[in-house]
Formats: C-alpha cells, structure tokens, sequence
C-alpha cells in the first residue's frame, strides 16, 4: 500500500542501518568475537546474535533498555520468542536459513505496556559462505509511528479541506449565477456600479436586478450572517423575490418588501411555535419608471443615499427586518417617491462597508466617512467610482480582517 513519505524516509534509512551492520559485522566477525561484541554494544538500536544453531550469543545493552532486564533474559535464552510472536515468522529465524535484509514490524508487551519495534535480521557468513551468526537488530519505533499518525492525520484534513473547499467554490458558481446580468444590465441602466464582496468564497449580501415592461428594479439585500449560512439565506430571499416580482408581478417597494417578509418567516417556519431558524435579512429596494421618470424606494433597515445638486440626501429605511422570529409578520413597509431629475445618482449599501474596522485607532468606518466618500467621489464616472471607492474601503481596513460581506450599489441618469 502507498506510504507516506515520513515513512520513505525512515525505512530509507533503516536499509542504509542494515547494509553499514552487514558489512562491518562481517568484518569485525572474521577478526575476533570481543571486537564484533564491542561493535554491536555500541550500535544506537537494539541488537540480538545467535549462533549458526540458534544458541543465544550476545544481547546488546540498546536492547536490554528496549526489553528491560527480566524480558532481555527471556528473549535471551529463548531466540526470537518476542512473546506471541512466532519465532519461525521472526527475521532472526529466516536470517538463520540464509534470508539477507529481511525487515518486520512487530510488537512486544512489556508489563502493561505494549512497544512496536521495527526488527530486521542479517546472517554472518565464513569463509567458506557457511552461517557462522545471525543478527537481529531493532529500534523503537514508537515516535516514528507518531510522526506518521499525525501526517496520515495532517493529509486527511488536507484532503477533507480541499473537498470541502472544492464544493464552496462550487456554490460560489451558483451564487454568482444570480447576480444579475451586466450586459442585459447595461440596456436599461447604462449608467452604474456593483460592488460585491463577500468576506469569504460565498456570503450572505445579494444584488438584484430585473427589468419589466414599466420599469425595473434595483435591490440589495443583506442577510444574517456571512460565509456558507449567509449564502443558504440568499438562496431563500433570491427565490422569494424572483417569485414576487416575476410570478407575482409585484413592484412596489413596500409591498416586495411585505410579501418577502412573510415569505422568509414562513419558509423558515418561524410563524411557528417550534421554529429552529432565527435569521432574517436587511434590505433596499427602488422601483424605477424610466417613462415617467419616478423612483420609489423602501427599505427594512437599510437607507438610499441620493446626490441632487450636490447636496447629498438620506431616505432611511424603517427599523424593521425581514425575517426573524420576533418580526411582525403583517409589518407594512412605507414607499418614498422622487422624481429623477438630470445628474441625480443614487447609492445603496449593506453594512459591511461602514462596519469595517480601520484606521489607527481601529474604528468602524461608519455613516459619515461614507457620505463624505459618496460626496467626494459624486462627480466621477460610475466606473471611476466604483474604483474610488473600493481604493478607500482597502485603505482604510489595512491589515485589519474584514468583518462582513461588502455589497454597494450606484447608478444614474
């Protein structure tokens, strides 16, 4: 089976233990048995010798550490018998019969303890190529096993990472689907900017748009939450409001508004005394009459900011969300009425932007750094705008953590 690469390494390296033993023990053995004594007492692992008829020899004093005293002597006087483990299965019984390298992973229990050990055994040929020792040498392996627990763990989390990654990008994809489309955009609203930024791959901000026979409709939407909740929720509210506008035929801000609000609790269940969801959302929307050049607005928390002759006005939205167990489910919305009149432009946005944390002192980039920023920034294309103001909004945040999805909207005539 595949092997990490922690492990590579460490049977890499045992091999190259193995071949050093071979060569030197083969040496050592031919010139006396005190020299080779003296060589395997010194070897950092674990080291057994037996005669060519099985009779024990030597154990090394890395091995009687491993074994401990009254198991060294059992091991000892019994080759190979490592407890349970079948003495013919052992490397030191093949390197008996002439099997060379041959490398096991066992286990020994010492008391209540158990130590996997790593053993491979060698045989010692004389002259005459005759079997003349046979060597088993072995190493705890305890923390190497560790090692690898914790990459086998490390490439798990990597793998259960990537496919969960893999599936938020994914439903980025579908969530990006609803935005709405920028060329279709254009033939009706020349004249505009989208900023959608959501904090992570997917969020809870929405930008709706939809044109009709007698006008069209501009909406930004902002539900509890960011990340994959606050997408699950845009799903909710972008089915809901497709319904009531196309399927319904509904237009009129408050009533979009209204009906949304007892669509949301009622898919959420939240009209119920046993609802688990207490999520909602925030939302703008303004209902444009090119031919009669009107725009109506209404808002659940969220306001419209309008410039008209470089003065900059604020229509606030009513302190009611949508959603939320507590709302009123027959809540009714109020419309606001302007007449467009040239050079007029036109801004909604969600609260990410003026949440934001910034500055040196760490604050909220708040209402009115914004109005300044739409005053300041007014004169220029949308595009221009659009540039400005997220050029503002990074400046601002620095190296500081975004704290919600950014969602801001303008347009113009």
């Amino acid at each position: 089976k595949p092997i990490s690469k922690v492990e590579l390494q460490a049977r890499l390296k045992t091999h190259i233990q193995v071949k050093e033993l071979q060569v030197t023990a083969l040496r050592l053995a031919k010139e006396n048995e005190e020299r080779l004594r003296q060589f395997l007492d010194a070897m950092p692992v674990g080291v057994q010798v037996v005669d060519a008829k099985g009779k024990p020899f030597f154990l090394n004093q890395r091995a009687q550490q491993i074994f401990g005293k009254s198991l060294a002597e059992e091991v000892m006087y019994q080759a190979g018998s490592y407890k349970s483990y079948s003495p013919d299965k052992l490397p030191l019984m093949r390197a008996l019969q002439g099997e060379t390298s041959s490398v096991d992973d066992i286990e020994i229990r010492k008391k209540d303890k158990t130590i996997p050990l790593e053993i491979w055994g060698t045989p010692i040929f004389d002259d005459h190529n005759k079997i003349n020792y046979a060597i088993a040498a072995f190493q705890d392996i305890t923390e190497r096993l560790k090692r690898e627990k914790a990459e086998r763990a490390r490439e798990a989390t990597e793998a259960v990472n990537k496919m969960m990654t893999d599936s938020i990008q994914y439903a980025k994809i579908i969530q990006s689907s609803l935005l709405p489309n920028l060329e279709e955009l254009k033939t009706y609203l020349p004249k505009h900017f989208f900023l959608w930024m959501p904090r992570e791959l997917v969020g809870g901000d929405m930008l709706y748009a939809e044109s009709f026979d007698d006008g069209f409709i501009v909406a930004v939407i902002d539900c509890t939450g960011h990340g994959v909740p606050g997408a699950f929720m845009t799903m909710v509210a972008s089915t809901s409001l497709r319904r009531i506008t196309r399927d319904e035929n509904c237009h009129n801000p408050a009533d979009i508004l209204k009906r949304l609000n007892y669509l949301v609790k009622t898919s959420l269940q939240q009209d119920t005394k046993h609802a688990k969801s207490n999520d909602g959302l925030d939302a703008a929307i303004c209902w444009i009459k090119p031919q009669e050049k009107t725009l109506s607005f209404a808002g659940a928390k969220l306001p419209l900011y309008y410039i008209d002759k470089e003065q900059l006005n604020i229509i606030a939205g009513d302190k009611h969300s949508l959603g939320y167990k507590k709302s009123n489910l027959d809540f009714t919305f109020s419309t606001h009425t302007l007449s467009i009149e040239q050079g007029m432009s036109f801004y909604m946005s969600t609260d990410g932007f003026l949440d934001q944390l910034g500055g040196a002192k760490r604050f909220p980039f708040g209402n009115k750094r914004f109005r300044k920023l739409l005053m300041e920034n007014s004169q220029y294309a949308f595009d221009e705008q659009s540039d400005k103001m997220l050029e503002a909004f990074n400046d601002y945040k620095g190296e500081h953590d975004r704290q919600d999805d950014v969602t801001v909207v303008g347009f113009g005539f």
